[in-house]
């Protein structure tokens, strides 16, 4: 393996690229296309681990998790009882979630003392680096924790780590969002007519969601998901909310 190289002058801060997109990630297919095509484009990195974490009195609980070009050798070494996975990076991450942190082996091989079982399957693997981002989005018990590991970056983006967060996790939490909301409606409705997306914005209107709850648990704009609501409304032909949310009880 090897880290790949990002000239600086090629880094476009800019998550204009990602935004649009990522709420098209609606299944594994959908965020693999992404996550390769437009996110490697603004980070190149080799491979990529991220997921979702909801708060509780306990601590975390995983959400959701996704690997992207992981060796499958690495990931078994860090599995956890309930489809959670352990790193020291992760845990580092959880204690300061809106810190970057970026991990060099060689310089950090202090850490294959205290960790040394996990450092050697991390050197094992072919890691150079690691650049770990989080981003925690709500409050309280409604803390939604996005965290992302790119593995093999380009050494130079630890001095401008910051910049790159801004960037790249709002899309990558809304893409996570989508997806799982997306997961979700497949299991919970099939609501003839409705596509993917506004089956997500459908099962939560059944549960009582409003709009500024919808958004920011999809990661749409409320813009968005007032557009998709009245969308929605014209195909089933009614003229209020009450009216959509009561015809879907009837489905």
């Amino acid at each position: 393996m090897y880290t790949i190289k990002m000239p600086k002058d090629r880094f476009d801060l800019s998550a204009d690229a990602l935004t649009p997109t990522a709420n098209k990630a609606l299944d594994f297919k959908h965020f693999q296309a992404w996550s390769r095509g437009l996110l490697r484009g603004v980070l190149p990195h080799q491979a990529l681990l991220c997921g979702q974490l909801v708060l509780h009195s306990g601590g975390y609980t995983a959400l959701q998790r996704c690997d992207v070009d992981m060796p499958d050798a690495y990931l078994a070494t860090l599995e956890r009882p309930g489809n959670n996975l352990r790193t020291p990076m992760l845990v580092r991450l959880l204690q300061t979630p809106d810190q970057p942190h970026f991990f060099d082996p060689v310089r950090d091989a202090a850490w294959g003392r205290t960790h040394p079982d996990w450092y050697g399957h991390y050197l094992q693997a072919g890691w150079r680096n690691s650049l770990v981002l989080g981003l925690a989005v709500g409050g309280g018990d409604d803390t939604v924790l996005t965290a992302a590991t790119f593995y093999n970056v380009d050494p130079a983006v630890e001095h401008y780590a910051g910049d790159i967060r801004r960037a790249v996790m709002p899309p990558l939490h809304a893409a996570l969002c989508s997806w799982h909301a997306a997961s979700q409606a497949r299991e919970t409705m099939d609501v003839p007519g409705l596509t993917w997306a506004e089956e997500a914005i459908a099962e939560l209107l059944r549960q009582g969601k409003s709009n500024k709850e919808i958004a920011k648990q999809l990661g749409k704009s409320d813009h968005t998901v007032k557009h998709q609501i009245t969308s929605m409304m014209r195909k089933f032909d009614v003229s209020s909310r009450t009216e959509l949310v009561s015809g879907f009880a009837k489905l």
